[in-house]
């Protein structure tokens, strides 16, 4: 009886306890049940990459400019990743090089995915998929450790997906969607590692921004003030052994950086000067103030104007130490600011890409507060659906919006020229700042407005399947070598574009050449109207100039063909008459290249 009578209090207390927590279960509205449901986040991924795949299905459009740059430099990589006979300390070393304007994080990454995914259409998806992918897991687990709380860290996740800035960069193989997944990868580990501070943590924290780092630059910004502000914590706790795991976090990173930087280090050098000399201008009080008040507009339309205002609405009725476990992120996404802006200035162009982390720390402090307010009342349950609700139908209207409206405008002999905007993005005042959102969607595949699929239709029908390079001297938006490359990959075509103009900078290239090299060249390709407003300096005009009248000559090159193209300049094709003559002479085999040398091939 007496062993009876001492657990007898036990089993009360546990029957109580089960009681209460069936009960608050019970509590929960069916708005919470669903959203702190463990299938949300799996559910949210699945349809936010079951949406961007059917969207590529439907895409008409090519990689442009930098796009179609990286998704060549991403091929490049995998090809030297399949040959390991090619793998020595000088290889690498060019690996590296090979486009000293960003680090070959992304690349290397991209590269090892292309190795399974294959190196078409599908392929650049796939890897765009895996990333958005990194991103979502690791904002889940990011906001769950912070927070400790299901609903919050599902709600993240959905807030981050509905990002105008992130579905733009979903639907183009740029950098910067891997820049926000491999972000938020790393203050995973980071905060990981405040949280429990061990070697082990500090070690996967510094590979992780190492990393980081190399997958863009600019992610400096985001760490080293973060970094800068724990080990100053720290030193007034007096905890040195964690103060030597912040700096062996920032060694191992920086250690990893410097791989890329010393190769680089003289390109960056003159490439900083040049930017400099272009992009001289003021960099007074008032100015530097514009700019980062334009800079936090920006950041505004990307996160969109509905959920920022849901966040503020929500921040209103929240205590401070509601928001105090994600100081880590504020600190990240406030620090970096004023050095984005700065770096911005420097360079002359400023852009919401450089702000893609901050979308990822807006998300999860949203989620934060519209988790709150749903739990409060009726009210508030009734105000965080609606916002929850609205923010998925913006997504997914952002997304499609290309399919379902007219584009325009439209010129006189009724040719698109570019898409245009819905009432929506009115609302939201993307228009002006949208180029993430409708830079792949300049033209359409089927419609071949810029005539790429013309010209190697027209040369593969001409050489009849011999191999030959095409020297692309245009370097346009909607017209460049690097997407010339990507249509005649897809193609499986024989012929190889090249270019003679280097980029130096996003606003000009330089441009020379020798007769050695124009004899080389079987196919020369120009746009009439606009070469001369890119070129960098006195000597690239002249350049130029030269080869206009070696051209208007006709003593070496023959004009072939010529298409009128939607911005009413034309585009020229010109065939070596050597290589016509070496054609009626000599039979040469459909699968042997000719015997040139490829100039400048690599944007």
């Amino acid at each position: 009886m007496s062993g009876i009578n001492s657990t007898s209090p036990l089993i009360d207390r546990q029957t109580t306890s089960a009681d209460s927590s069936s009960r608050k279960d019970r509590s929960k509205s069916l708005v919470e049940r669903l959203f702190a449901s463990k299938l949300t986040p799996w559910a949210t991924v699945a349809v936010f990459l079951g949406s961007l795949y059917i969207w590529s299905s439907l895409d008409h459009s090519y990689p442009v400019f930098d796009a179609a740059a990286h998704s060549l430099d991403s091929s490049a990589v995998k090809q030297w990743l399949c040959h390991p006979r090619d793998w020595t300390v000088e290889s690498f070393t060019n690996l590296l090089r090979m486009q000293p304007t960003y680090p070959a994080g992304s690349w290397i990454f991209n590269g090892f995915l292309k190795i399974f995914a294959g190196d078409s259409h599908w392929a650049e998806n796939f890897i765009l998929g895996v990333h958005l992918t990194i991103l979502s897991v690791c904002t889940w687990f990011l906001s769950f450790k912070l927070c400790k709380d299901q609903l919050k860290a599902n709600l993240a996740v959905i807030f981050v997906n509905c990002s105008p800035l992130i579905l733009g960069l979903e639907h183009t193989p740029l950098i910067d969607l891997p820049h926000a997944a491999f972000y938020s990868a790393f203050m995973l580990a980071l905060v990981s590692w405040w949280q429990t501070n061990t070697w082990k943590r500090a070690l996967v924290a510094g590979l992780l921004l190492g990393v980081y780092c190399l997958t863009k630059q600019v992610a400096i910004c985001y760490s080293a003030p973060l970094l800068a502000v724990m080990a100053f914590i720290l030193l007034r706790r007096r905890s040195y052994q964690a103060l030597g795991q912040v700096a062996t976090i920032g060694l191992i990173a920086a250690t990893l950086l410097c791989s890329w930087i010393v190769p680089n280090f003289q390109f960056l050098l003159n490439f900083t000067k040049i930017r400099r000399a272009l992009t001289a201008g003021d960099t007074g009080l008032s100015h530097v103030m514009s700019v980062t008040l334009e800079y936090l507009v920006l950041l505004v339309q990307s996160f969109s104007p509905l959920m920022f205002l849901g966040l503020l609405g929500c921040a209103a009725r929240l205590r401070v130490s509601n928001w105090s476990p994600y100081w880590p992120l504020a600190v990240s996404a406030i620090c970096s600011i004023p050095a984005v802006v700065w770096a911005a200035i420097s360079n002359g162009a400023i852009s919401p890409r450089f702000g893609v982390p901050i979308m990822v720390v807006l998300a999860i402090l949203l989620a934060e507060g519209c988790a709150n307010i749903l739990r409060r009342s009726k009210t508030g349950q009734v105000a965080s659906t609606v916002l929850i609700v609205l923010s998925v139908v913006q997504a997914f209207a952002i997304c499609f919006q290309p399919y379902t409206l007219p584009a325009k405008p439209v010129n006189k002999n009724g040719v698109t020229l570019e898409f245009g905007s819905i009432p929506l993005y009115d609302v939201l005042g993307l228009n002006d700042s949208s180029d993430f959102l409708t830079m792949t969607l300049p033209y359409q595949r089927g419609g071949d407005l810029w005539k790429q699929e013309w010209l190697l239709e027209h040369i593969e029908n001409v050489e009849r399947g011999r191999a030959v390079y095409v020297n692309v001297l245009v370097n346009l938006l909607h017209f460049n070598h690097g997407t010339l490359n990507i249509i005649a990959k897809e193609r499986r075509s024989n012929i190889q574009v090249v270019t003679w103009r280097a980029c130096m900078s996003c606003t000009a290239d330089t441009f020379d050449f020798t007769d050695g090299d124009l004899r080389s060249m079987q196919w020369l390709v120009l746009k009439t109207g606009d070469e001369q407003q890119g070129l960098f300096d006195s000597k690239s005009r002249v350049s130029w100039g030269r080869i206009e009248r070696v051209l208007a000559k006709g003593g070496q090159f023959v004009e072939d063909a010529r298409q009128v193209l939607p911005d009413g300049t034309e585009l020229v094709l010109y065939r070596n008459k050597q290589w016509i003559w070496h054609q009626a002479n000599v039979n040469v085999p459909a699968n042997s290249a000719p015997a040139v040398v490829p100039v400048n091939s690599a944007r």
